[in-house]
């Protein structure tokens, strides 16, 4: 079963769909991972154009540093679209995977001319979301943790006390 989903997970378009359906059907989890890869593509996006590096050039070295094939792809048809003419935040505004808030900011970021350190703030910012998204997680599961374990400890002690309670009960 595990080597036949790993098969299917090798084929280009499968992962493509799981990639897809992780970021958008599963809820807070998909965010994060939205949020991961995106902190990835912009810092790495903003670090190239501070360097001098043209930017449809920046654009797809960065797009090929994200895992998820999803926004790959979608980072992939937004340097398509830089090369074709349409402006950068439009291009990112055309995908449904990049969040308004990249693209208000590459609308401003275009029109101030300060795309590097807007998309070095922006990393920063997603950056510090999601550890705070993290340290709640973590806090919530601690206490989840603890109740699921008295649970089962409880359940163990139960089985051994009605043992114990049948004794009185067989017939000697």
């Amino acid at each position: 079963m595990l080597l036949a989903l790993l098969q299917f997970y090798r084929q280009a378009d499968a992962r493509l769909r799981i990639d897809r359906f992780l970021l958008t059907a599963t809820g807070p989890f998909g965010r994060l991972l939205r949020d991961a890869q995106l902190t990835l593509y912009t810092r790495t996006l903003a670090s190239l154009l501070a360097g001098g590096v043209p930017l449809a050039a920046a654009l797809a070295t960065a797009g090929g540093c994200m895992a998820n094939r999803a926004l790959a792809g979608a980072a992939d048809r937004v340097r398509l679209a830089v090369r074709g003419g349409q402006g950068l935040s439009r291009a990112f505004g055309s995908e449904p995977l990049f969040p308004a808030r990249l693209v208000r900011l590459m609308a401003l970021a275009e029109q101030t001319a300060s795309l590097p350190q807007a998309l070095l703030d922006l990393s920063k910012a997603l950056e510090r979301e999601r550890a705070t998204a993290l340290d709640r997680a973590l806090a919530l599961l601690t206490p989840a943790l603890t109740l699921v374990l008295g649970g089962m400890v409880g359940a163990i002690f139960a089985a051994l006390i009605s043992g114990i309670m049948s004794l009185n009960d067989i017939a000697i």
